[in-house]
């Protein structure tokens, strides 16, 4: 069974409904098909206006090479219908990995960040083009980034959009007539004289209704299409000719309703309060008619139901059918209305559809229930990891009831908290707690909220390097504090596992993860448990013991999920491609990266970098070098908003590494003065630093290939023996050899290539032959090249370590 989280993402690329006893609007066919060279063929028109068959009928003829769209309101949000389009892809595509990245804020009022490169890098490898049809465009109108989707459907390589809404601007922004275009409008989509001859030819009888329905319409599909349904089954109560075309339309509409046979008039009134349904979900609550029948009779009038055959909620009512159809549902007595909604959500709920239950169960009449409804979706989202949902349910929530909550407040916390978004959350807990200050409310929460704020709290400071060990100490107190109800305890042991890893205090660390792990297994807390099984792996991996968190990575992803579309999974997937990329398969690490990144904006920012730093490393691996800067550019402006100043370090190296990679000095001179980077070395030189280790090592390593750039080797060796000796004094054992290759690479960049062999011979004879891996040496741009040289030239003076490096792939030509 699909869950909510799937559903809502197929939810729309399918053919509402196959209309072919529908008049075949031939012209229409014929200039979307005389205009496919064109990037973007535009539907303008009033709902209504046909848009919508015409694009069935378009489709129907090729499916296999057309991928459907239609807008929802949580669409005005660019990363949920970026992910939405990019799923339409996988439909026909199944293999196409081509993740379109960007970041919303809270404030929907500021244009996301948005990266198309390898988006189109994978449309060009495409064999052949893909037609993608978009409906109701018009939802993007307002929103923040509508020009980025206008710049998307001119330049997609391999793409050729059909785009349909009720908005000119929305469909073609301020580009107006374009070259590359072509626009139909109502004009062309309302029933000229000969085609409404033959819908209502059958119904010569009614001549008098057929003038007056060709007067009043003016060729509106919509209206043209109820006046034949009105004839062939209710002509004998159509005869009041004096109302205005509005009010005319209703009267039909009703008298449809209310004569389509008593038992369909039932099963619309009990019905008429649901957005999407199917059959499985009417059969749970629907008395008094039969449900089969009722839908099969719906389908035949081709008006009051959309369809969408792939989507496991496959029914929704025409707009116009649900506002006649809501109106006789609330004209219900309470308690049945009370009984339909209630029985309606169980079954939501039962199968997962929890956003649409929430929109639903604000139909129930009581709003205790509403309430209660609401807040179990919510400690659910936030335990099952949904938290794309949890969004979309930001987007869309417009019940007064629910949206000021305190709680839903700290459910949109903890989202932004967890997502990485650190100086938003900030931002919404002071709004929170008020004058209280953090250290008063970590040191002595008054209530569950408190709690939860003084939780999330730690977070930020952690990541921000302002948590200091009087705050570590309350923290820790915390765990035994009456307010800190399990879960939640729960994710402060993670917290705790984080800050004792990032102190070198590996038994402690692995005590928290323990019981982080054991209480989130507990809950079926599965975010929670794939966060404190990714800080396990770490531990493992900055212990020099990359196999170990391999296999620890692997048996995780293997066991029974019980929530695999929330992000828990997904969390634990990027950490094993980052650590396949690293170690063993380049290949396997990267796509396995590259599938995850629609998960990235709801994921920490530790996650989110180890999957971006993948991708800009095998970018620059396959020489697409504009590539790696935007996406460093990305990953910047991303990072520079988190509030978290590990993953703006760690980001900064990587400028680094790549302006060395291209030897552009001037780009290396401008990074430094933009990030104040003499600034960071100094502070990270600092005995009494409060930065930890990750930024340390950032820090100074973007010093050495500054320095070596600019030409001034003495002071980057000089960060070298600084780095040797952090590290021997409070870094992680898997950062030796990456600073030690530093020195020799100082070396043979020097010219000094003897010296810099003595080093690496002496470098092995220290390591382990089973711990040499490829991400050992990707931190240094041409450490390679040297490995190369030392095997090729013979240079390797033990066999076992020569033996190691040629089966990762060194020295080719040595063989």
């Amino acid at each position: 069974m699909a869950t909510f989280l799937s559903a809502n993402l197929d939810t729309s690329w399918f053919t509402p409904m196959d209309n072919r006893s529908m008049v075949p609007r031939t012209r229409l066919l014929e200039v979307l098909q005389r205009n496919g060279n064109k990037k973007v063929r535009a539907v303008l028109a009033p709902n209504g206006g046909g848009k919508t068959t015409l694009l069935q009928q378009f489709y129907s003829l090729n499916p296999e090479h057309t991928a459907w769209l239609t807008l929802q309101e949580t669409d005005v949000s660019a990363t949920c219908f970026f992910q939405h389009l990019t799923v339409a892809l996988n439909r026909i595509i199944p293999d196409f990995t081509g993740p379109i990245l960007s970041r919303d804020f809270s404030d929907p009022g500021l244009p996301p960040f948005i990266l198309f490169d390898l988006f189109y890098t994978a449309l060009n490898g495409l064999q052949e083009p893909v037609t993608v049809i978009v409906d109701d465009v018009q939802i993007l109108r307002n929103s923040a980034w509508h020009d980025r989707f206008i710049e998307l459907i001119h330049r997609s390589p391999n793409l050729y959009w059909i785009i349909a809404g009720t908005s000119r601007s929305a469909l073609l922004g301020d580009q107006g007539d374009n070259r590359d275009s072509v626009l139909l409008t109502q004009d062309q989509l309302y029933f000229n004289a000969n085609e409404l001859r033959v819908f209502l030819s059958k119904n010569a009888a009614h001549q008098a209704f057929n003038e007056l329905i060709v007067k009043t319409t003016q060729g509106w599909p919509a209206g043209v299409k109820l006046a034949q349904l009105c004839l062939n089954h209710i002509a004998a109560q159509v005869c009041d000719f004096k109302q205005p075309a509005r009010a005319l339309f209703t009267f039909l509409l009703d008298q449809m309703i209310e004569h389509i046979d008593t038992q369909t008039s039932g099963f619309l009134t009990q019905t008429g309060f649901l957005h999407r349904f199917n059959e499985e979900l009417c059969q749970s609550f629907v008395q008094g008619a039969p449900v089969t029948t009722s839908l099969q009779t719906l389908q035949s009038t081709r008006f009051f139901l959309e369809v969408d055959p792939e989507h496991p909620l496959c029914f929704r009512y025409s707009p116009w059918v649900r506002e006649r159809l809501l109106m006789r549902f609330e004209a219900l007595e309470e308690a049945q209305r009370g009984r339909l909604v209630a029985n309606a959500c169980r079954w939501l709920s039962d199968h997962r559809f929890h956003l649409e239950g929430v929109t639903l169960s604000t139909h129930h009449p009581q709003r205790t229930v509403q309430l209660e409804y609401y807040l179990g979706n919510l400690v659910s989202w936030l335990r099952s990891g949904n938290l794309l949902t949890l969004y979309q349910d930001r987007i869309a929530n417009r019940n007064p009831l629910t949206q000021n909550l305190a709680q839903t407040r700290m459910a949109w916390c903890w989202l932004l908290n967890l997502s990485g978004r650190l100086q938003e959350s900030a931002l919404e807990l002071h709004s929170l707690t008020g004058d209280k200050s953090i250290e008063a409310i970590i040191q002595s929460p008054e209530n569950h909220t408190e709690a939860n704020c003084a939780v999330a709290y730690g977070i930020i400071l952690s990541q921000q390097k302002r948590l200091s060990k009087e705050l570590v100490e309350r923290l820790r107190l915390l765990t035994k504090h009456p307010e800190v109800y399990t879960s939640l305890r729960a994710t402060l042991y993670s917290l705790l596992a984080e800050v004792e890893l990032h102190r070198f205090h590996a038994r402690e660390a692995q005590h928290y993860i323990d019981l982080s792990r054991e209480t989130s297994d507990e809950l079926s807390y599965e975010f929670n448990f794939a966060i404190a099984k990714q800080i396990e792996a770490r531990l493992y991996y900055f212990n020099s013991d990359p196999q170990h968190a391999l296999n620890s990575l692997r048996k995780t992803l293997g066991r029974h999920w019980q929530y695999p579309e929330g992000v828990g999974k997904s969390l634990v997937t990027i950490f094993y491609g980052y650590l396949l990329y690293r170690t063993v398969d380049r290949e396997a690490g990267y796509q396995t990266c590259l599938a995850q990144c629609s998960t990235l904006p709801w994921l920490h920012s530790d996650t989110q970098f180890a999957a971006y730093q993948t991708l800009v490393r095998e970018t620059i691996r396959r020489q697409q070098l504009d590539t790696a800067r935007h996406l460093l550019t990305f990953m910047e402006r991303v990072s520079s908003c988190s509030g978290s100043d590990r993953y703006y370090a760690q980001v900064m190296l990587e400028h680094f590494r790549l302006a060395t990679i291209n030897q552009d000095t001037a780009w290396a001179q401008s990074l430094a003065q933009e990030c104040c980077l003499t600034r960071h070395i100094d502070e990270s030189l600092e005995p009494d630093t409060t930065l930890d280790w990750i930024s340390q090592l950032s820090w100074l390593m973007a010093g050495v290939f500054y320095y070596r750039l600019c030409g001034n080797p003495n002071e980057s060796q000089k960060l070298v023996q600084q780095l040797l000796y952090l590290n021997i004094e409070s870094g992680f054992s898997v950062h030796f050899l990456s600073i030690s290759l530093l020195d020799l690479w100082l070396e043979y960049n020097s010219g000094n290539k003897h010296s810099a062999f003595i080093k690496l011979n002496d470098l092995l004879s220290k390591t382990s032959s089973k711990d040499l891996h490829l991400g050992l040496f990707d931190d240094i741009p041409g450490s390679e090249r040297i490995i190369h040289k030392a095997l090729v030239d013979n240079h390797i003076t033990s066999n076992t370590h020569r033996t190691a490096l040629l089966e990762l792939g060194f020295g080719v030509l040595a063989h």
